[in-house]
């Protein structure tokens, strides 16, 4: 599968490692020169991509995402897909490339703390579900399994459960979230 990654940053920049190492094509642009994107324009990562293309889109919530997104519907066909996870995109076609990692992040953080001991059940809730739910309301498309994810983030708050501690777990895998320690 060819993807076009849009933001090398912590967590761009490991998935497409983890892209690559799967066997997939990925082309990456930053804004940054320094970021060892593969090509220096959303016009040239539209080019190196054939078509229907998948992009992906890892930059910050907010203008940068939807600056990327103006400038990509000038550049990109029907078909073409767009995902962004910290919002509802306007794309071509909705659905994601998100692959079945976590499994095997699960299996990297259970090499390292096998019963999860030092992870308390708590995992943060960092504002890209909110935004994504907001945005979800604004539109009126419904996001049942993100909203049922962000409050379950939001009640680990309140209680130490084992699903939290993998869930926190995963988060600080797939993108370097914080952990915090067992709770005494």
């Amino acid at each position: 599968m060819d993807i076009g990654m849009i933001g090398l940053g912590r967590m761009g920049g490991n998935m497409v490692q983890r892209l690559r190492e799967g066997g997939h094509r990925v082309v990456g642009y930053d804004m940054a020169a320094d970021s060892g994107r593969d090509v220096d324009s959303l016009s040239g990562l539209v080019e190196a991509l054939p078509g229907p293309r998948t992009l992906w889109v890892m930059v910050p919530a907010g203008a940068a995402t939807d600056g990327i997104i103006a400038e990509l519907s000038e550049l990109l066909d029907p078909g073409d897909l767009v995902e962004c996870p910290d919002r509802v995109c306007d794309s071509w076609r909705e659905g994601s490339v998100v692959r079945s990692w976590l499994l095997d992040l699960l299996v990297r953080a259970l090499k390292d703390d096998p019963d999860l001991a030092r992870i308390a059940g708590r995992a943060e809730e960092t504002g890209e579900a909110r935004w994504m739910v907001q945005d979800g309301l604004d539109m009126g498309v419904p996001l049942p399994v993100t909203a049922a994810s962000l409050f379950a983030r939001q009640n680990s708050q309140l209680d130490d459960p084992m699903t939290m501690k993998v869930v926190a777990a995963l988060r600080n895998q797939f993108g370097g979230h914080a952990v915090h320690s067992e709770r005494a």
